[in-house]
């Protein structure tokens, strides 16, 4: 959200488990109402959560398609069929504009916890391609 220049002081949000105190509320509400995150469901935002790669890459190209068209292409990880379907294209996408990457082993392991070098990596590679 700071990265992208994305903050609003005035950002609201109704998630249930995210209080007006929490140092980070502003933060959510603003990735909210930018339409980059939804939160797990039923009002629920899951800030207590860790964050997968797949859900990482989801948020990025979202952020990329508030002012980007969308990135046509498949990825070449050889575990794709351990992707989510929701997760797919965002994945593709952020692969073919070098946002991220797998592992040695060929694979991207969708569901393992993002780590934040992992994090700070596929930011800094998305901010890039705003210069």
């Amino acid at each position: 959200v700071a990265a992208f220049d994305m903050y609003d002081e005035n950002a609201v949000d109704n998630f249930e488990d995210v209080s007006e105190s929490d140092w980070s509320a502003k933060y959510i509400a603003s990735a909210y109402q930018n339409g980059i995150i939804s939160g797990i469901g039923d009002g629920i935002f899951g800030k207590k959560n860790e964050i997968t790669r797949e859900d990482a890459a989801t948020i990025l190209y979202r952020i990329y398609r508030k002012t980007n068209d969308a990135v046509n292409g498949e990825d070449e990880f050889a575990d794709r069929e351990a992707i989510s379907g929701y997760a797919k294209e965002s994945i593709s996408a952020m692969y073919q504009l070098g946002v991220l990457r797998g592992y040695e082993d060929g694979k991207f392991y969708p569901k393992k916890n993002i780590t934040r070098a992992e994090g700070a990596v596929m930011i800094y590679n998305l901010l890039k391609l705003y210069q």
